[in-house]
């Protein structure tokens, strides 16, 4: 074939067979598919075959060596696109015919001039970072935030297209007086304190950008029965639009994961209630959920599940809502912002207001995407707002894990609410009217705490000889280890004690040098005592040595326990450790 006539988003070339394929044109360069169809290589898998990006169907599709045949070409690239830029003159008929060897050699040439395909980079519609640019796919087009057309020729990133994000450039941008009228529809909720309006709708402006925001907290609302939790998730639900889904109850992994495959959303869960829920079913969505946390450098997870690679968009936010919410595992927990909702008072109502009137969808949907297309154009505020508050968090004595977690919320309620940069004394205020410039003393339980109250806990077979005859009871560790510290028990008695705690990887052990108790404990998880001891609890599969190690005056080293040289942990014991000043103490009132 000496010359093939490619038409390239309505506008015809003429090229030779060896010349390279003409690019878009730069009108048409943010638009991901196109009806007169076309290709563009991306690479290829990891079987060697090839990946193109069809421009028909705006997909990444694979072929095979044997897919490369007339039908298959013609449905990926488009039939049209095919006849017109393919075809050669066939003598015998007269006419013009489709070449696929033609086709099928110039994928194979480009797509492995391009190299291995990674599919990380595939972007479905969303917000994305580029060299520190904002840049939106709405769908099948995609802009930076200024308004400048992005190439969505296959490169760094792989723009596929998606389900419309709802809005576009041509949206009109929302007003300050609709912004208010949010505003006031969410203060019009009961809510417990200030923050958590603040917190709300910060979180709506933090899962509409989604996982360009350096951290995204997890949202759990307690709520008291008709305090209009339902109401609430509806308004957010609308607002977001197609950037949001929702789900009742604790969702599966799985139902997840198939709503974020090909898009990124934000997650508004209702019913997320602790009665009816497998401690499973909370901890797997947890684990999945909490992902959506911090930024990562790549956009999208892979995992596999049930046997298959499935690669997914971490949630742009997630909101759990319920009367009794399940309990959350440390790494949640670390991860989530609590607000609480009260029903009104007595005789008092909600004031009035438009978005709440649930036959009212579309006018709210479509402030929604006002709301949502002002938003891009303020980036830049949320940036330097989550940047300062986190400063400013630090700096009044917050860890940097709570600073992580206030200041993008923050941030979002100023980049709603404020046209410009505001002062560092407006800020400051806001934060006074959050209760966020003081640090509450928290007595947090640590894990080497939780792990030796329970080791001392743990009930163990004693055998003591009455009367000649060996005698068994059941004790608790503390109980046992008090009896052999204290002075009530002879030191035949004491030694036969601590004999039979070594079976159990324990030896109470008197430091003559520094004129003190220590509880010696294995730390091998082959010690056969401290894994029975250690059933049931999160480190059944051995850890208690590090978390056992974190306790102040702890050293590692060798002692003998049960005969033997073993690797242990050294504890200070200390008397409230084995005698709790409120054990026994049962105070009633008088005349009780």
């Amino acid at each position: 074939m000496n010359n093939i006539i490619r038409v390239v988003f309505g506008k015809k070339t003429s090229t030779s067979s060896n010349e390279q394929r003409p690019a878009q044109t730069l009108s048409h360069m943010q638009f991901i598919s196109n009806p007169e169809g076309g290709w563009e290589p991306a690479g290829f898998d990891d079987n060697g075959h090839y990946v193109i990006l069809s421009r028909k169907t705006g997909q990444l599709v694979t072929l095979s060596p044997r897919s490369l045949d007339e039908n298959t070409l013609r449905a990926v690239v488009g039939s049209q696109y095919c006849d017109q830029n393919y075809a050669e003159h066939d003598s015998k008929l007269e006419k013009e015919v489709l070449s696929p060897s033609c086709l099928a050699g110039e994928i194979r040439e480009e797509c492995d001039g391009r190299g291995r395909v990674d599919l990380s980079r595939v972007r479905s519609p969303g917000f994305y970072s580029d060299a520190g640019q904002l840049v939106v796919h709405f769908g099948n087009e995609v802009y930076e935030a200024n308004g400048e057309p992005v190439d969505t020729t296959p490169g760094r990133a792989l723009y596929v297209s998606g389900q419309s994000l709802g809005f576009s450039f041509s949206t009109p941008i929302a007003t300050q007086e609709e912004v208010r009228l949010l505003e006031e529809a969410v203060r019009g909720f009961n809510f417990q304190t200030t923050f958590d309006s603040v917190a709300l709708l910060g979180w709506f402006v933090t899962s509409v950008f989604g996982a360009v925001v350096e951290n995204r907290p997890i949202l759990a609302v307690t709520a008291e029965r008709g305090s209009g939790k339902t109401t609430l998730i509806e308004l957010l639900s609308r607002m977001l639009g197609q950037q949001a889904f929702r789900r009742d109850g604790v969702p599966t992994v799985a139902q997840v994961i198939y709503e974020l495959e090909n898009r990124s959303a934000a997650l508004l869960v209702d019913e997320f209630e602790a009665k009816g829920a497998t401690k499973k079913g909370v901890e797997d969505f947890l684990s999945l959920v909490r992902t959506s946390f911090t930024k990562s450098t790549d956009a999208r997870i892979t995992r596999v599940i049930a046997g298959r690679m499935r690669s997914y968009n971490p949630p742009a936010g997630v909101l759990v809502a319920g009367i009794a919410l399940p309990v959350f595992d440390d790494a949640s927990d670390t991860r989530t912002v609590r607000i609480q909702m009260q029903p009104l008072t007595a005789g008092s109502q909600r004031v009035s207001n438009p978005l709440l009137d649930l036959s009212n969808h579309d006018a709210v949907e479509e402030l929604g995407a006002k709301i949502r297309r002002m938003l891009v154009g303020r980036w830049d505020i949320l940036v330097a707002v989550q940047k300062a508050v986190r400063e400013m968090l630090v700096g009044f004595g917050h860890e940097a894990r709570a600073a992580d977690l206030f200041s993008p919320l923050v941030a979002g309620y100023v980049a709603l609410t404020s046209e410009e940069l505001p002062s560092q004394e407006r800020l400051a205020a806001l934060l006074e009217d959050c209760q966020l410039t003081t640090v509450a003393v928290r007595d947090v339980q640590r894990d080497g705490e939780v792990c030796l109250s329970l080791l001392l806990n743990r009930r163990v077979a004693i055998f003591e000889s009455v009367d000649g005859k060996p005698v068994k009871s059941h004790e608790r560790v503390r109980d046992v280890v008090k009896r052999i510290i204290g002075s009530g028990s002879d030191i035949e008695t004491r030694q036969g004690l601590i004999r039979q705690l070594e079976k159990f990887g324990l030896r109470p052990l008197w430091r003559r040098a520094d004129n003190e108790w220590k509880l010696i404990v294995a730390t091998s998880e082959m010690n056969s005592g401290m894994r029975r001891l250690m059933q049931g609890t999160p480190w059944s599969s051995g850890g208690w040595k590090d978390v056992l190690s974190r306790l102040p005056g702890t050293v590692t080293g060798q002692q003998r326990v049960d005969g033997m040289s073993q690797k242990v942990v050294e504890l200070c014991i200390s008397p409230d450790l084995i005698s709790p000043d409120t054990e026994g103490d049962y105070e009633l009132p008088a005349g009780a």
